[in-house]
């Protein structure tokens, strides 16, 4: 090969390189309609959530798992989005990621974007949840250290979007207050560096229940929502007041999960009527997968899902889990 041909191909090759280097990590097509919503941005006002008028919102709703394990989103469509939101009042809608795939597989992350626009044009807002590091490692102890520069993209992505919130991990577990607090912080300053409004979801340690090590030392960032998922099986499951409810009287709180079926109806049913009598929103687990809000067919509610409906489907628009009436039916 002569020595001009050679350097040709050494051009290419770095021009290449340069490029790469360039490209963000997230595929920015296109997105104006992902950034389509009439939804107020919400912020955090003592222990509550506001709206931009200061009306205190307690949102409920559910989980719709499927992204983090089915890059196809295991069957997600506009038409199950809006039975979620329309017949069952779900004014809130947690969606469970792949942070592999979130980074690396560009027709993901526009089938996020269809997932949001979906669910923000029936008036309800999407927490983006880090459920799955990889299809290999699923719930890690906390974020790896790659995952500060997934936030800072993802907030990038949808910064002009009210309807997305973002839960920094689903369930950290097996790990000390300090190295949590400290991998927090990180993916906290990463979302901020882009995006200076959003509300952040941050659960507690014994995967995500216990939130005691934040009520003695919060974080020092504004817009803040502390997350406990409360289970039957957790060994104090009755010490709600302990682990997240007393905290929720000077920070505001939110059961970013919980779930029981028919053996553990009793505990679940006082679960429902604490979160109400605290006034701490929610978001049932999960659509379809255990404990299953809803049967095979994905519209019939299990013995769960009739009692989640039922508190749903009861609350008013005076309760906070609502929007504007513009935003209820959009164009």
């Amino acid at each position: 090969m002569c020595d001009q041909m050679k350097r040709r191909i050494f051009l290419l090759i770095w021009t290449f390189i340069g490029l790469v280097s360039c490209v963000p990590l997230f595929h920015q097509a296109d997105r104006t309609g992902a950034d389509r919503t009439t939804l107020p941005w919400l912020r955090t006002e003592g222990n509550r959530i506001v709206d931009e008028t200061g009306e205190i919102r307690i949102l409920h709703g559910v989980n719709r798992s499927g992204m983090e394990y089915d890059s196809l989103g295991f069957g997600m469509s506009r038409e199950e989005m809006a039975f979620i939101c329309n017949d069952w009042n779900a004014r809130i809608v947690r969606i469970p990621f792949n942070q592999e795939w979130m980074v690396q597989d560009s027709p993901y992350q526009v089938l996020l974007d269809s997932v949001i626009q979906w669910i923000s044009d029936c008036g309800a807002y999407v927490v983006l949840d880090l459920q799955w590091e990889s299809r290999k490692v699923r719930i890690s102890r906390m974020p790896d250290e790659t995952a500060a520069g997934m936030w800072r993209d993802l907030a990038g992505r949808y910064k002009h979007n009210s309807a997305v919130l973002y839960d920094l991990h689903n369930e950290p577990h097996d790990t000390t207050w300090e190295a949590w607090r400290q991998r927090a912080a990180e993916c906290i300053e990463a979302i901020r560096s882009v995006h200076p409004k959003s509300l952040i979801f941050v659960g507690g340690l014994d995967w995500a229940y216990d939130l005691r090590g934040w009520q003695e030392n919060p974080l020092p960032y504004k817009n803040i929502v502390y997350s406990s998922h409360p289970y039957p099986h957790k060994g104090e499951p009755w010490a709600w007041d302990k682990y997240f409810g007393d905290f929720s009287e000077t920070h505001p709180v939110f059961a970013g999960e919980f779930g029981f079926g028919q053996r553990t109806l009793e505990w679940g049913t006082k679960l429902m009527a604490y979160l109400d009598e605290k006034q701490i929103g929610w978001a049932a687990w999960s659509w379809l997968d255990n404990p299953k809000l809803t049967q095979k067919d994905r519209r019939t509610p299990t013995v769960f899902g009739e009692k989640v409906r039922e508190a749903l489907t009861g609350l008013s628009p005076e309760s906070g889990n609502s929007v504007p009436a513009a935003a209820d039916k959009p164009e």
